[in-house]
């Protein structure tokens, strides 16, 4: 399947949600996040002053692979990120903003979503900061994402719901393979899936349609600010990763009702 991205200025939300969400399109937006604050501000000299005494948890990765997580001062990383000494990278990674309180007047919400974050508050805009980091191959379960670069950039690979059966899911939403060295002999089918590549720019914006695939990589200092709202049923892809993803999302409902949200938006 050969799937083209278009790199659009930003639509107005009705155009959005008949266009990409409905239809599960990804897309990359311009002309909201270069806007923000944080664009023009956040470096190591402005991270370290706002939120260098705060402690977060962080991932230590090792060849870009994660090898261990602790809690370390933001000033910690940064000095690293900076000066880098052994084989160690940190990467603080997939935290809740409310953690670095001092950076959320920096940005902004998007214009879309907007009933679901008058109400979710603070609880499904993460962060990620740091350089030289990969992330695993995965979906999102009954999430769709808008991920927005403000620092730096990042390489996505990006396989609809329909390749699921190339990618030869693991534990829960991931998959083993690394999609740039594939073991072939172990995962035979790999060779059929047909990624869509796109590097996201500072200032741009990427929307996730739930249950796509996607293969993150970094080689630079950057920080993302990722945005994620439960998706309608009637965009989720079966049978496959919708019948996982039904039961997943149905678990995590009951074990945690606090994060995934007022049951309104499952439908």
């Amino acid at each position: 399947m050969s799937i083209e991205i278009e790199r659009i200025a930003a639509p107005s939300p009705e155009d959005f949600e008949r266009e990409y969400v409905m239809r599960s399109r990804p897309v990359i937006i311009t002309g909201i996040v270069d806007r923000w604050r944080a664009s023009s501000t956040w470096s190591l000299a402005y991270l370290r002053e706002r939120i260098g005494h705060r402690r977060v948890p962080t991932t230590v990765l090792r060849d870009g692979v994660k090898v261990d997580k602790r809690e370390m001062l933001v000033a910690e990383v940064l000095d690293h990120t900076e000066h880098p000494r052994g084989p160690e990278r940190y990467y603080i990674a997939d935290i809740y903003m409310s953690r670095v309180p001092e950076l959320l007047a920096d940005v902004e919400d998007a214009p879309y979503f907007g009933d679901f974050i008058r109400e979710s508050f603070q609880r499904f805009r993460v962060v990620f900061i740091g350089h030289q980091s990969t992330t695993s191959l995965h979906h999102h379960v009954s999430n769709q994402a808008l991920s927005c670069q403000v620092v730096g950039k990042k390489r996505f690979l990006l396989y609809h719901p329909s390749q699921t059966r190339y990618l030869y899911p693991g534990l829960k939403n991931f998959s083993d393979i690394d999609p740039l060295n594939p073991d072939l002999k172990k995962f035979p089918k790999f060779e059929r899936a047909r990624p869509l590549d796109l590097t996201l720019n500072a200032g741009e914006m990427l929307f996730i349609p739930t249950q796509w695939w996607h293969w993150v990589q970094s080689d630079e200092f950057g920080i993302t600010v990722l945005y994620n709202y439960p998706s309608p049923l009637r965009t989720w892809h079966f049978p496959r990763p919708g019948l996982e993803s039904l039961f997943m999302h149905a678990y995590l409902k009951w074990r945690y009702p606090y994060i995934h949200g007022p049951g309104k938006y499952f439908h």
